[in-house]
């Protein structure tokens, strides 16, 4: 192990844990983000919650950077390559050839030029939970009896529908059909762009807006209870754009906290 970098370790895996799943994917690293690790922490939160939940094998990096997807977003392109380099020398270092990335963002960066060349695998968080959904694994015994019924509806983060390739639409479909009491409905234009990413709301701020109200509209149609958004540039957006809709009792979550919140003990540890 490279002495300049620290790794954090799974804990002791559970009693009950979804072997076969566990087993299909091994030993990987979780890549936070930026946005998860310092705004989103809700997430980060949920996302180590359901990971431990089934057992896991897993690891996090306490030094980890940024991994240069804003930064080439706005135009820097070398010192974006650079990021991306920094953090796949340092993952390689450690031993790992599977990054599983909590943003489609840094997925999609992470997954570009050498990393396929030094034979890291990049994958996103909801792979994870979609393979416990088709594997007949999502059901826990630690789960809220019976679950509370929800309609839940999706949007399909650009990064992760169009940058890493993942059918969304069909995970979060499964997901959701695969718990009780819950009623899936799909949203018109569900992989439309909801303003956030590719530098629009940083540096076009009326622009993101307008591309979010187009998208709250869909949503709004919907009825539905709860948005899942697999990324938490696009949750924090859509949550923002929702809270500023009159009368709306929707709310914008990820896929790990939808999942999280089914579970009697996920308020545990957790400091008021």
């Amino acid at each position: 192990m490279a002495d300049d970098v620290a790794v954090e370790e799974t804990p002791k895996a559970p009693p009950w844990k979804a072997e076969k799943t566990t087993a299909q994917w091994g030993r990987f690293l979780v890549f936070e983000g930026c946005v998860m690790t310092r705004r989103m922490v809700g997430s980060r939160y949920t996302a180590r919650f359901i990971l431990d939940k089934y057992g896991f094998n897993y690891a996090t990096m306490d030094n980890e950077s940024c991994c240069g997807s804003p930064i080439l977003r706005s135009g820097g392109e070398e010192l974006a390559n650079k990021q991306r380099t920094v953090n796949l020398l340092n993952i390689q270092k450690l031993g790992f050839d599977t990054i599983i990335s909590a943003c489609p963002g840094c997925g999609s960066q992470l997954s570009a030029g050498e990393a396929k060349r030094m034979g890291i695998k990049v994958y996103h968080y909801m792979e994870l939970v979609y393979s416990l959904a088709k594997n007949g694994e999502i059901l826990h015994p630690d789960m809220v009896d019976p679950l509370p019924p929800l309609t839940v509806t999706a949007h399909d983060p650009c990064h992760l529908d169009r940058g890493l390739g993942v059918d969304c639409n069909l995970m979060h479909s499964t997901i959701v059909n695969a718990l009780p009491n819950q009623t899936w409905v799909e949203c018109e234009e569900h992989d439309r762009c909801c303003g956030a990413g590719g530098g629009v709301r940083a540096s076009q701020k009326d622009l993101s807006y307008k591309i979010r109200e187009r998208k709250i509209k869909k949503l709004m149609r919907t009825e539905a209870d709860i948005v899942l958004a697999a990324c938490p540039f696009c949750e924090l957006q859509i949550d923002e754009g929702l809270r500023k809709t009159e009368d709306c009792s929707m709310r914008s979550i990820t896929p790990q906290s939808y999942l999280a919140m089914m579970f009697k003990d996920v308020d545990e540890g957790v400091d008021d």
